[in-house]
C-alpha cells in the first residue's frame, strides 16, 4: 500500500479466532484511504477490505509505522 502512496501500518494484537474459539497473537495491516483507516487481513477468505470476520481483537499489543527487514 505504501508503494502505491497510501499510509499503512503494521498491527500486532491478541485476537479471538471464531472458528477455533481460541486467542492467539496475530498481525495484520491497516491502510488510510480518504482520511479513514481500514483493517486489511488476508489470512482468511472470510475477511475483506475493512471487514474482519474471522477474528475479534482482544488486546492491541503494538502499531508499527516502519518495518525493517
Amino acid at each position: 500500500m505504501r508503494a502505491a502512496g497510501y499510509p499503512a501500518v503494521y498491527k500486532h494484537g491478541n485476537c479471538y479466532f471464531k472458528i477455533s474459539k481460541k486467542v492467539f497473537g496475530h498481525v495484520w495491516s491497516e491502510v488510510e484511504v480518504d482520511g479513514k483507516w481500514y483493517p486489511i487481513d488476508i489470512s482468511s477468505s472470510r475477511n475483506g477490505f475493512g471487514v474482519i470476520n474471522s477474528w475479534e481483537l482482544r488486546n492491541l499489543q503494538s502499531t508499527t509505522c516502519e518495518i525493517t527487514f
